[in-house]
């Protein structure tokens, strides 16, 4: 790939790969992780670029999935437009940002974000998955 030449710094060599693989023309990299806290709180955080600015940069929504040991449900999504949750969305060629959930500790849970990227030519969403945690005490 032209990207062969990239130096071996991991996550900058990785983000670049994301963005020669990317299917979208709008969403150029993309990232999402889940962090166990401490008393069952779990950080999920995101980033997203693109090759342009968008006017609309961001997550729109956040579906974050538990496993109780019995089966695997969505407990909760929470929404850009939602009180509280502007930051998930901005504008710009790139942005992130996080959000705090509070889990059940000895559950895991995962994410499934929804990337948004916009401007007046059209735009594009896709959801990416983050890993799966374990909340902790």
């Amino acid at each position: 790939s032209p990207y062969d030449s990239l130096p071996l710094i991991p996550s900058l060599r990785y983000f670049y790969l994301l963005a020669w693989w990317s299917t979208s023309s709008y969403i150029f990299g993309k990232y999402a992780n889940i962090h166990a806290e401490s008393n069952g709180y779990l950080k999920i955080s995101f980033w997203v670029s693109s090759p342009a600015h968008m006017t609309e940069l961001g997550a729109s929504a956040i579906d974050i999935y538990e496993d109780n040991r019995r089966f695997t449900k969505l407990v909760e999504t929470v929404y850009a437009t939602d009180p509280g949750y502007s930051h998930m969305v901005g504008s710009g060629t790139s942005h992130g940002s996080n959000i705090t959930y509070e889990g059940t500790v000895g559950y895991k849970y995962y994410a499934e974000v929804h990337l948004t990227a916009s401007d007046n030519t059209g735009g594009d969403t896709i959801k990416y998955a983050s890993p799966t945690v374990t909340a902790q005490k």
